[in-house]
């Protein structure tokens, strides 16, 4: 595969961020392979750009947002300037010496993504993460059916509902309780968003079934997709996913799906220590390595 052409597309304008993105254009461009590079500032993602492969660099939100809004899906990888960052691989300081390995030669993994209609309209959008239903009222129970091949499988009452895939697995469903999947599975992930009853579990089911969603009762609801409040839903709507026929496609930088996610957690869990303590008035001030030696103690390295 000859690369010609690479974009990279930033979270914003901030120093760090314009000057890291002035680096690597100018490594990829200076040194023995000589390839074109386009930086887009602000995420101002191009429309089915010609191009080889994308680095971002933000957080989960710019790959999230750039796989949206790019159409004709193409290589990805992500450089983490956000927080926990499950979806992009590269932190800061390995940017330049992994985009040297991607610039010799990469491989792909394809992930699928969820394509969503709302029976009987002509809505149509494309999740990778997840859908999510939730109600307009906070503290409002909804009303929902799941109907897998056309058989009315459960029924229960929520806050709302997540339709994720396995690489939303670590985002918002991950928060509601549901389980970690391997991102390369083809399948779907359905977890009900505190629901009254604790027989409403998760569910994994096969991207060989025809899964919607219904909403019942008499409060509407809202579709929420990649984070992104999108859609009204009214009682007697009906939600269809499917898996889509056009995947993400990101590049593979040799790093363990499960010893990076545990890698991620506990990177969260310090950080989270660390803002508790830092915003209590300052009566316990620590530092960062103080507080991973408090997480370190507990959960382990």
């Amino acid at each position: 595969m000859t690369i010609k052409n690479i974009i990279i597309i930033t979270k914003d304008s901030s120093d760090d961020i314009i000057e890291l993105a002035k680096k690597i254009k100018s490594f990829i461009e200076l040194n023995k392979y000589q390839y074109h590079t386009t930086i887009y500032l602000d995420m101002c993602v191009p429309k089915n750009p010609v191009a080889d492969f994308v680095i971002t660099i933000g957080g989960d939100g710019t790959i999230l947002k750039t796989i949206k809004d790019i159409g004709t899906q193409l290589p990805i990888v992500g450089i983490n300037m956000g927080g926990v960052g499950f979806l992009a691989d590269i932190e800061k300081d390995d940017a330049i010496s992994t985009i040297d390995q991607i610039l010799k030669s990469f491989e792909i993994n394809e992930r699928i993504r969820i394509d969503m209609s709302i029976v009987n309209t002509l809505i149509l959008d494309t999740a990778l993460n997840e859908i999510a239903i939730s109600n307009f009222k906070p503290g409002k129970l909804l009303d929902f059916s799941i109907i897998i091949d056309d058989v009315e499988t459960q029924q229960f009452r929520a806050d709302g509902i997540i339709i994720s895939t396995p690489t939303g697995s670590t985002a918002y469903a991950m928060s509601a309780g549901g389980p970690i999947i391997d991102p390369l599975i083809r399948g779907l992930l359905i977890v009900p968003v505190a629901p009254y009853l604790l027989s409403s579990r998760p569910q994994v089911i096969s991207d060989h079934h025809d899964v919607r969603i219904l909403l019942k009762g008499n409060e509407h609801g809202s579709v929420v997709i990649d984070g992104q409040p999108l859609y009204n839903l009214s009682p007697g709507d009906e939600l269809a996913v499917r898996i889509s026929d056009n995947p993400a496609k990101f590049i593979d930088v040799g790093k363990n799906f499960f010893i990076t996610v545990g890698k991620k957690l506990k990177r969260w869990l310090v950080m989270t220590f660390y803002k508790i303590f830092q915003t209590n008035n300052n009566r316990i001030p620590i530092t960062k390595d103080e507080a991973r030696e408090m997480i370190a103690g507990t959960y382990g390295e």
